[in-house]
C-alpha cells in the first residue's frame, strides 16, 4: 500500500513530535518548524500529498506560505491550523484560495487523521484528472506533430532539428514546466500558413530573397495567435511572440518565465537555422557565436557545451521497400516530380510514414524502388 507524504508545519517542535508519533504509522511524515524549511523540503518531495501548517509563524505567516505552496505544487491538499480566534483569517484564506481546509488548534488526533484520509482522496482524484488530461493533450499534440509532418515535412524537419536542441538542453536549465520540447516545436504551427518554399528552403539551406524573408518574419506573430485559441498554449504562443527580440531587449519583458522560454524557442530555432546551412553542428554554433549578442549566454554556454558532443556514426544502406521496417531513419530527402519535399531525411520510419512511402511509391514507381537508411555503425 503506498504511503502518502504529509508534511506538517508549526515553530512548536514538541507538537511536531507528536504528529509523528501519532501519524508516522499510516503516513510518511515530514516536518519543518519554519516555512523555509519546509520550502526546501517541498523542492526536493513535488508528491507531496497534504500540507498542514500552523498559520502564527514567525518571518512568514500560514497564508503567505500556502500562497508560495500553491503556485509550486498546486495539486497538494493545503490545510491551514489556526487558533479560536483565528476564524476570519481561516475565512479569509480560503476564499483567496490560499488553503483547502483548516483545522482548529489544538486538534484530537482522530480529527487529524480524518481529515488528512479525506485530503488523500481529494489530491488522489486531482492527480488522476491530471493524468487524463496531460495524457488527451499529449496525444494531441502527436496528432499535430504527424500532421505537419506528413504535410509540410520541411517545417516538421526544421522544427524536429530546434526541438531536439531543446530536449537536449533543458535538462540543465532546471526550467519549472519541462516542457521546452514541445514549446518549440509548437512555436513553428505558423509556419503552415507560409509558402511551403519557404521552409523547404530553409531546410535546404538556401538563403531566402527578400519577399520571402519578410514573408518568414511573420510566422511566430501567426504561431502566437494560433496557438492562443487553446488555453494549454496561451504560454507557448506568447513567448514565442517575443523570438523576435535580442537577449538585451528582452530584459524589459516583465513576466520572466515567459521571457526565458521565449529564449529558448529563439536559440533552439537560430540552431535549427544554421544547421540546415551548415550542415554541421560545429559550424552552426561557431556562426551563432558571431551574433552572441542575440542570445542568453547562459543558454548559449549549455548549447554549445552539449553541441560539442561527438555525433554517432553511421552508414547509409540502400535497401528495397520490402525490407523497410518501423524505427528506420531516412537516409536521403525524398522530393517528388515537382521538386517538393515528401519525406525528409532522418525522418524515423513508423506505421504513418511507411505507408506514406508506399503510396508514393505507388505512383512513382521508377522513382522509388529504393530507399536509403541509416544504419549503426
Amino acid at each position: 500500500m503506498e504511503r502518502y507524504k504529509v508534511l506538517i508545519v508549526d515553530d512548536d517542535t514538541r507538537i511536531l513530535a507528536g504528529y509523528k508519533r501519532t501519524l508516522g504509522n499510516d503516513y510518511d511524515i515530514l516536518l519543518a518548524d519554519n516555512p523555509i524549511d519546509a520550502l526546501n523540503i517541498i523542492k526536493s518531495n513535488k508528491d507531496i500529498s497534504t500540507i498542514i501548517s500552523d498559520f502564527m509563524m514567525p518571518k512568514m505567516d500560514g497564508n503567505m506560505f500556502f500562497d508560495i505552496v500553491k503556485e509550486v505544487i498546486p495539486d497538494t491538499i493545503r490545510i491551514l491550523l489556526t487558533g479560536n480566534g483565528d476564524f476570519n483569517v481561516a475565512i479569509d484564506a480560503i476564499n483567496k484560495s490560499h488553503v483547502d481546509k483548516f483545522l482548529v488548534k489544538p486538534s484530537l488526533p482522530s480529527q487529524m487523521k480524518e481529515i488528512i484520509s479525506e485530503s488523500i482522496k481529494i489530491y488522489e482524484k486531482r492527480v488522476d484528472g491530471k493524468i487524463k488530461t496531460l495524457k488527451t493533450f499529449e496525444g494531441g499534440i502527436k496528432m499535430l506533430m504527424q500532421m505537419i509532418e506528413l504535410t509540410n515535412p520541411s517545417i516538421y524537419r526544421v522544427a524536429k532539428i530546434a526541438s531536439e536542441m531543446a530536449k537536449t538542453v533543458s535538462p540543465f536549465l532546471k526550467f519549472i514546466d519541462g516542457n521546452e520540447e514541445q514549446a518549440v516545436f509548437l512555436s513553428f504551427i505558423g509556419g503552415i500558413t507560409l509558402p511551403e518554399k519557404i521552409f523547404g528552403k530553409i531546410y535546404a539551406g538556401i538563403d531566402l530573397n527578400e519577399e520571402e524573408l519578410e514573408l518568414f518574419k511573420t510566422y511566430p506573430s501567426i504561431s502566437a495567435k494560433m496557438l492562443s485559441f487553446v488555453s494549454e498554449f496561451i504560454k507557448i504562443g506568447e513567448a514565442t511572440s517575443y523570438i523576435h527580440l535580442n537577449y538585451l531587449e528582452s530584459v524589459a519583458v516583465k513576466n520572466k518565465g515567459i521571457i526565458f522560454l521565449s529564449r529558448v524557442i529563439k536559440i533552439c530555432t537560430d540552431y535549427a537555422i544554421f544547421e540546415r546551412r551548415y550542415l554541421s553542428t560545429k559550424k552552426a554554433v561557431e556562426m551563432m557565436k558571431k551574433q552572441l549578442i542575440v542570445y542568453d549566454l547562459d543558454l548559449f554556454r549549455v548549447l554549445e557545451q552539449h553541441a560539442k558532443q561527438e555525433e554517432e556514426e553511421y552508414k547509409v544502406k540502400e535497401i528495397t521497400l520490402s525490407n523497410i521496417k518501423e524505427g528506420m531513419t531516412i537516409a536521403k530527402d525524398l522530393f517528388d516530380d515537382k521538386g517538393i519535399l515528401v519525406l525528409a531525411r532522418n525522418t524515423i520510419v513508423n506505421d504513418v510514414i511507411y505507408l506514406k512511402i508506399l503510396n508514393f511509391a505507388k505512383y512513382n514507381p521508377q522513382q522509388v524502388k529504393y530507399m536509403k537508411v541509416l544504419i549503426r555503425s
